[in-house]
């Protein structure tokens, strides 16, 4: 790693992205240059004043993302949400870099996506595999779901006493936005040799049923997993006003869960911050209570 490194931020206006710019602030040395990077650099105004540089990077345009990758050590490409055409944004990211020589690019990927039946696996994979190929160093950061994904149905839950999905007493590591942030701060300013792999997980794997009892235990009122086939639950999240693309997206998810993929909670967040994730019990009392 350089003396005077320079970190640049994708997605910095994002929900993600803002977490991890705060943090990256807050832990990173004087000599350290933060680039914080977004289509739209007005959502960025709040760190201005910061010591902080921003520029606009547009993955839908190589020349630009070019232009905002000028001497850059460290990339973080947090994958965007344009599903069906994210890899194609994700290769202009990476070849990008490639032409600035980028040191090492940090990837937000999903867990084991070359074995996963999730319908966001395939272009984390592709991605992953660009990666490799590209010849820059890499540390790819393989998220668990956010715990931020239950609370729709968490609030639901609390009104009506019901949880659904289909997902069987299949069980999941989430983990929260905050502790994917500060795992992806830490990583940015954490000098590794070659190429390097963390699971980013919660403390433990938790089923809906599990869910439905730390609910039960937090509000006080019964709160019980109904479950669904893929075909009933899916009908439930479009009359719920969900669009059928992101339907099927967490149709997909529940059906991992029954297959049981990402149910081994990992040491990594610890490895890479100093602290454990928050537990779902914690997470859902800080959100919802």
């Amino acid at each position: 790693m350089k003396a005077n490194n320079t970190i640049l931020v994708s997605g910095a206006s994002g929900h993600l992205g803002q977490m991890v710019s705060k943090k990256l602030i807050e832990i990173a040395s004087a000599h350290t240059h933060i680039i914080l990077a977004s289509r739209n650099t007005e959502k960025l105004a709040q760190f201005k004043g910061k010591n902080v540089e921003v520029r606009e990077i547009d993955f839908n345009d190589p020349d630009k993302t070019k232009k905002a990758l000028n001497g850059v050590n460290q990339f973080l490409i947090i994958s965007t949400d344009a599903i069906g055409s994210r890899f194609d944004q994700h290769k202009v990211a990476i070849d990008a870099a490639k032409a600035n020589s980028v040191e090492r690019i940090i990837y937000t990927s999903w867990p084991e996506p070359k074995n996963s039946v999730a319908m966001v696996a395939p272009e984390h994979k592709e991605t992953e595999d660009y990666l490799e190929k590209s010849g820059i160093n890499f540390t790819l950061l393989r998220n668990s779901l956010y715990s931020e994904n239950l609370l729709g149905s968490v609030k639901n839950a609390l009104e009506t006493g019901k949880i659904y999905g289909s997902a069987v007493k299949g069980s999941h590591t989430f983990v929260s936005r905050s502790d994917c942030a500060n795992a992806a701060a830490y990583a940015l300013i954490k000098e590794e040799k070659g190429n390097k792999i963390y699971n980013i997980t919660g403390d433990q794997n938790y089923s809906y049923y599990d869910l439905a009892q730390i609910l039960t235990e937090l509000s006080s009122k019964k709160v019980e997993y109904i479950n669904l086939s893929d075909d009933e639950f899916k009908n439930a999240l479009t009359s719920s006003g969900l669009p059928e693309i992101w339907a099927d997206v967490f149709v997909s998810f529940d059906k991992a869960h029954r297959l049981g993929e990402a149910q081994t909670a990992t040491k990594d967040i610890q490895e890479l911050t100093g602290k454990s994730p928050e537990t779902l019990k914690e997470f859902l009392k800080r959100n919802i209570l």
